[in-house]
C-alpha cells in the first residue's frame, strides 16, 4: 500500500508547481533608425518610475532587446546611440506576465 502512495502523494504535492504564473513582466523590442535600418549596439535603459530601479542592455546585431523579469509597476524606456538623439517612452504599465512591444525608431 505504501509503494502506492508514496507516488500519488508526491503528485499532490508537485503538481501546482507545474502550473505556477509568472510573478513578473517583459518589455521588448525593435531599435530602428529614420531610414527603417537596425541598430545594434544600443544602449537601452528601462526605469521603474516608483522605485528608481534601472536596468540597461544593449540591443543585439538584429536591434532587438528584451528585458525580462520585471515587478509589475510603471516603466520609462530610453534609447541612445552614438550618432543618434537620445529617444524616450514614459507612462508603460508592465503587468503580470505582460510581453509588451515597445519599438523605437
Amino acid at each position: 500500500m505504501r509503494r502506492f502512495l508514496f507516488p500519488i502523494a508526491w503528485l499532490y504535492l508537485t503538481f501546482p508547481l507545474a502550473f505556477a504564473q509568472t510573478r513578473t513582466g517583459t518589455i521588448l523590442g525593435v531599435v530602428r533608425d529614420s531610414q527603417d535600418a537596425l541598430v545594434p549596439g544600443a544602449t537601452v535603459t528601462v526605469t521603474n518610475t516608483a522605485t528608481a530601479v534601472t536596468r540597461a542592455f544593449i540591443t543585439n546585431p538584429t536591434g532587438a532587446y528584451v528585458v525580462p523579469f520585471l515587478e509589475p509597476g510603471r516603466y520609462s524606456v530610453a534609447v541612445e546611440s552614438a550618432g543618434f538623439k537620445k529617444v524616450d517612452r514614459t507612462g508603460i504599465d508592465v503587468r503580470v506576465a505582460d510581453q509588451l512591444t515597445v519599438d523605437f525608431r
